[in-house]
């Protein structure tokens, strides 16, 4: 899988500069264009549906300011576009996607992923059977993920507003 990200400084500005046929020639999944600087009535179909391709865009409320947008050629299962702070969303500067690959082979088990990063982490690997184990074992061993547990890692790994509250 390739995944792309690019600062377009205007994305109807770059794609007179040759935007679109990048996108098809780069060989990426999934592209993550910043400063995007237009709401989608103000761009062209050609960028909102490209073909072959699944875009979402969050813009900000001013017009030509800021924005992003993400071309995958999956679809996501979701986007949110919120960190949750009216005064952060409304400048368009945040994409939390979920699952815009289909990732090649059989799936693995959640804990056979979480081995591969204690192993990135240089953590010497015990017999796991379960999630809960092997995170029990990374926060153990490497301080920045004391306290990680199965019950408050959440969507993309973070919790949400009401757990932190809670102290989850």
């Amino acid at each position: 899988m390739r995944i792309a990200s690019w600062n377009v400084n205007g994305l109807r500005a770059c794609a007179r500069k040759g935007f679109l046929s990048w996108l098809e020639e780069a060989g990426a999944d999934i592209v993550g264009v910043q400063e995007v600087r237009a709401t989608l009535d103000q761009l062209p179909d050609s960028l909102r549906v490209p073909r072959g391709w699944h875009v979402t865009y969050a813009s900000a409320e001013r017009k030509g300011y800021s924005g992003v947008g993400l071309f995958s050629r999956r679809a996501p299962d979701a986007v949110e576009t919120s960190l949750g702070a009216a005064d952060l969303d409304r400048e368009g500067r945040v994409q939390l996607v979920r699952r815009c690959h289909r990732p090649r082979g059989e799936g693995r088990p959640g804990w056979r992923i979480a081995a591969d990063v204690a192993r990135a982490a240089g953590v010497e690997l015990p017999p796991w059977g379960s999630t809960g184990e092997v995170l029990e074992t990374i926060a153990a061993e490497v301080g920045a993920f004391s306290g990680l547990t199965e019950e408050n890692v959440g969507l993309l790994g973070r919790r949400s507003g009401q757990e932190a509250a809670a102290g989850a």
